[in-house]
Parts: structure tokens; sequence; C-alpha cells
């Protein structure tokens, strides 16, 4: 009996690391070479986390490896990223994104970004959303920000914002805290 199941031990470890090498050789030579494949700049990726080490070893936030990344390939129009075994397209150029949000939508409607709206109802909005409810929303929305309604809109946002920076230069005056809850709620 002993000896049948460390025959089995040892098939089940071979087993195990045959399916480990594959994984790597697979991740090594097909997924990770997805962007350069195209002629996409890219990150240089690390087995199997993708371009993610950094946020996983807690040495950076995902916004701060976003920003280090854009500005390592901000003079590229684009440049490529992976999510563990995911490709994912970052762009730089505000005239590519105006082409990907308006022309070319269908074939760029994932953001890449887990949410959900149920736990996390303000994750809903036109910047997160996919799909037909992104489309629902920009159909709602752009009539209101066409380039003649923002001009109008920006001397009331500018005295607004003047009038809030005024209320918290009070505010501070008065205490070092203040509470921003009550202050948003005037």
């Amino acid at each position: 009996m002993g000896l049948f199941s460390a025959n089995l031990l040892l098939q089940l470890l071979g087993l195990i690391t045959a399916i480990s090498v594959a994984t790597y050789l697979y991740l090594k030579h097909v997924a990770y070479h997805y962007w350069s494949s195209k002629g996409i700049t890219q990150s240089e990726p690390v087995i199997p986390f993708g371009s993610l080490w950094p946020v996983l070893t807690a040495k950076k936030s995902v916004g701060q490896l976003m920003s280090d990344l854009y500005s390592k390939f901000k003079k590229n129009r684009i440049f490529g990223i992976y999510s563990f075994h995911k490709a994912s397209l970052v762009v730089c150029d505000p005239e590519v994104i105006r082409f990907i949000l308006t022309k070319e939508f269908r074939a760029f409607q994932d953001r890449g970004i887990y949410r959900n709206e149920k736990f996390e109802p303000l994750l809903g909005n036109i910047f997160l959303v996919e799909g037909l409810k992104w489309r629902h929303l920009r159909a709602k929305f752009s009539p209101t920000f066409t380039t003649v309604k923002t001009k109008n809109m920006f001397s009331t946002v500018r005295k607004i914002a003047d009038n809030l920076s005024k209320q918290i230069v009070k505010e501070i005056n008065r205490s070092d805290l203040v509470e921003m809850k009550d202050l948003m709620a005037r």
C-alpha cells in the first residue's frame, strides 16, 4: 500500500510540475508578448503577475503605478500593460481617446476595472460603466455638455468655486479642523 501511495504522490507531483511549467511557458512566450507582437510598446511584466507586481507587493498603489507607467511611456500615444494574464491597453493621446470614445466605442467597451454597483453605487458613473449602459448615459449627457452650454456654465461654476474657497478660508481661520460634510451641505 505504501509503494502505491508513493507512486501516486510522484505522479501527482509530476502533473503539478508539468502544469506549472506549461503555464510559465504560455505566459512568457504567448500571453506576455501580445502587445509587442502587435508593435505596441508594453511594460515589462513579471510572471505570473503581469504589470501589477509593485501593487501586489504594496510598494505602490494602482494610481501610483499607472502614473509612473504614464510618465515612462508618455511619448507613446498608447502602450500595453498586463493584469495577471489579461492584456490591457492604456491610451495617452487625447485625440486617440476622443476617437475611441466616439467613433470606435464598440471595439473598446471594457474599461478593465472591476466594480459592483450593488455594493458601491457611485461606481455606476459614465467613466466606469460599459456597453449599452454607457451608450445610454452618454446619449443623456451629451446634449447637456455641448461647447456652448459648457462655456455658459463656466462663470457660474467659477463663482461657486470662489465662494467655496472663501468659506473654507473662513472656516480654517476659526478652527484648524474643517468638517467638509457640513460645509458642503450649506
